[in-house]
C-alpha cells in the first residue's frame, strides 16, 4: 500500500500495478492461510502434510489466473512495480510470520498426542 502511494505521485500506472501485485499476493497468501487453518478436526501428520500440498497448488493457481487475468485486461502495466508490491508483500507476510513468538500448550500437545 504505501509502494502504491508513493508511486501515485510519481505515475499511476505504476500505482495502479502495484496496488494490484500486492492484492494479487495477499489474496493468494489468505486463500492458503484459509485452506490450511480452516480444518479444526485432528488430522493425521499425512493428511496435515497433503493439505499443506494443497493450499500451495492452491495458491499456485491463484496467483498465475490473477496475473493472467490482470495482465490481459489491462492496458499498460508497469511490471517492476508490480512484481516489485509484490514481493514486498510477500518477504512482509514472511517477516511477520517468523516474528510471532511459538507457544505450545500442553492441551495442543496431548491433543496432538490423542490423535496419532
Amino acid at each position: 500500500m504505501v509502494l502504491a502511494m508513493a508511486l501515485l505521485l510519481h505515475e499511476h500506472t505504476a500505482a495502479i500495478s502495484a496496488l494490484v501485485g500486492g492484492a494479487i499476493c495477499t489474496i493468494a497468501n489468505g486463500y492458503a492461510g484459509w485452506r490450511i487453518f480452516a480444518t479444526a478436526r485432528p488430522r493425521t501428520p499425512q493428511s496435515e502434510l497433503l493439505g499443506f500440498y494443497r493450499a500451495e497448488l492452491g495458491k499456485l493457481v491463484t496467483i498465475v489466473s490473477l496475473c493472467v487475468a490482470y495482465f490481459a485486461a489491462a492496458e499498460q502495466v508497469n511490471i517492476l512495480a508490480f512484481v516489485g508490491a509484490f514481493l514486498a508483500t510477500l518477504i512482509a507476510g514472511t517477516v511477520a510470520a517468523a516474528s510471532q513468538e511459538q507457544t505450545v500448550t500442553r492441551a495442543a500437545v496431548e491433543a496432538t498426542s490423542e490423535a496419532e
